[in-house]
């Protein structure tokens, strides 16, 4: 059932809006703890450690996860590698120039109509 949702275009659309909203809802969380004198790379490491902590939960529940991450990792080789890492590193940068513009503009403050 699901699948048949996910390939449908109201699938797509439905995605797309709801990625949208929690991205937006993500940035307005993000730019009150920045006031609060969080750091960048503090609030990086925290939802790092996050994530690390729900995929955790995951894999103990689910040995199809754990088991096809194991597999995964092992299906990589080091041009994969290579990418991750310049990703994670480009990443990073866009993360803290992008928090640096989020506290001189704000999620509330700018429409993208305004922009184009």
């Amino acid at each position: 059932m699901f699948q048949d949702f996910a390939k449908s275009n109201i699938g797509l659309i439905s995605i797309l809006i709801v990625s949208s909203l929690v991205g937006w809802v993500g940035t307005k969380f993000d730019e009150t703890l920045l006031q609060k004198d969080i750091t960048t790379i503090s609030l990086l490491f925290y939802e790092t450690i996050m994530l690390a902590i729900v995929l955790g939960i995951v894999c103990i529940f689910s040995k199809k996860e754990r088991t096809s991450l194991f597999n995964s990792f092992y299906n990589l080789n080091v041009k994969h590698i290579i990418a991750l890492i310049l990703f994670s590193v480009s990443g990073l940068l866009l993360g803290i120039v992008s928090d640096i513009v989020l506290l001189h503009h704000g999620t509330g403050k700018i429409r993208m109509s305004q922009l184009l």
